[in-house]
């Protein structure tokens, strides 16, 4: 099992990937130019005893 320092280092890489294909939103969807975006990250986790 990871440690929490894992776990945590993991979500710390998916957030700064995230922030990093945030940019390239625009290129995806021309036509959202000029309108903000609003992101939102959610992470889930289930434990299965």
């Amino acid at each position: 099992m990871p440690s929490t320092k894992d776990k945590s280092r993991s979500r710390e890489f998916d957030i700064i990937a995230f922030i990093e294909a945030l940019k390239e939103v625009y290129d995806y969807f021309p036509e959202y130019k000029g309108k903000r975006i609003i992101p939102i990250f959610s992470s889930l986790s289930i434990l299965l005893e």
